[in-house]
């Protein structure tokens, strides 16, 4: 999960991107539209930039985006006998 934050006398909106392009909730993405979003079964796919466009509908700020790098799972240790 990741969150934005801003303050603002007039209401705010918000929109989560990945690589620039807007996210839409389904059933990828939960909360596309609010200061938090989820992405949901992380899949290499979903690799990239996460940034949250925040409007106050006459001013528009990108905060620092975050970038997912997915790893794929491994073994550490074999498991034991039974």
């Amino acid at each position: 999960m990741r969150a934005c934050a801003a303050t603002s006398s007039v209401t705010l909106t918000y929109r989560w991107q990945k690589d620039g392009n807007d996210l839409n909730n389904g059933a990828k993405y939960l909360g596309a539209d609010t200061p938090q979003l989820a992405v949901l079964n992380v899949a290499n796919a979903d690799e990239g930039n996460y940034r949250c466009k925040i409007s106050n509908g006459s001013q528009t700020v990108y905060p620092n985006a975050a970038t997912l790098t997915v790893q794929d799972p491994y073994i550490v240790t074999e498991p034991a006998d039974t």
